[in-house]
């Protein structure tokens, strides 16, 4: 019963995850090529938990520029 609920939460999960990341691709690629400001700026005010989870990652992440030559 347990491989059961595991592998039905698991698939229930996944799902999930890949209707945002389709949903939300063009603000994935807009974040990697521009960075946090630009992306941050595009987000939704509203929304669900997961959106206010994305909103706070993005305020409080921190970005590394290189340094040097």
């Amino acid at each position: 019963m347990g491989l059961l609920n595991g592998l039905l939460g698991a698939w229930l999960l996944g799902r999930l995850a890949h209707r945002r990341r389709a949903a939300r691709l063009p603000e994935t690629f807009v974040r990697l090529r521009y960075g946090k400001d630009i992306a941050a700026a595009q987000q939704p005010d509203g929304g669900g938990w997961l959106d206010r989870l994305e909103r706070g990652a993005t305020r409080t992440n921190s970005e590394r520029r290189p340094v040097g030559i």
